[in-house]
């Protein structure tokens, strides 16, 4: 039984990686989109949402029924508590990389970005695909090293403002 849930863990493991990379990639073709005015590319991310949005589904429903069929509990449940909330916090990323492509798509052909404000845009996006690029190391290689820096490159800019 306890190689049938570790199995089912490996899964869910895989299926969050699978949720950081489809967000990663959604981040930067979004970012693309807005910052070249490339309305297919931002069609594509608009399109492409309903696969993660899928994927936090298939995590949400694998994890509560680990909760309800295993039972567990310390280091387990909470694993599967903090899956349920790695989940919603990745899909919540995809669907604000969505709303950058809606707005790129919205303003075609000009830009959604004023010129005088180009380069805090270009600024963002870098950022935010960095962000989301750890974000995927982290899921991959569970190196608290990568959390540490994660939460010191967001500290600093959460203070300042």
């Amino acid at each position: 039984m306890r190689t049938l849930f570790t199995a089912e863990l490996s899964e869910l493991a895989d299926d969050l990686i699978a949720m950081s990379e489809h967000v990663e990639s959604a981040i930067t073709r979004a970012s693309e989109a807005l910052l070249t005015e490339n309305v297919e590319l931002a069609q594509a991310v608009i399109a492409d949402d309903a696969k993660l949005d899928d994927l936090e589904k298939i995590v949400d429903e694998r994890c509560v029924l680990l909760i309800a069929q295993q039972q567990p509990v310390g280091l387990d449940l909470r694993t599967l508590v903090t899956s349920l909330r790695i989940s919603a916090g990745l899909e919540r990323m995809g669907d604000l990389a969505q709303h950058i492509a809606e707005a790129a798509r919205r303003a075609y052909p000009e830009s959604a970005i004023p010129a005088s404000h180009r380069q805090i845009f270009e600024d963002m996006a870098e950022a935010a695909k960095t962000a989301a690029s750890e974000v995927v190391e982290l899921m991959q290689n569970r190196d608290l090293n990568v959390a540490a820096r994660i939460v010191s490159d967001v500290r600093p800019k959460c203070v300042a403002m």
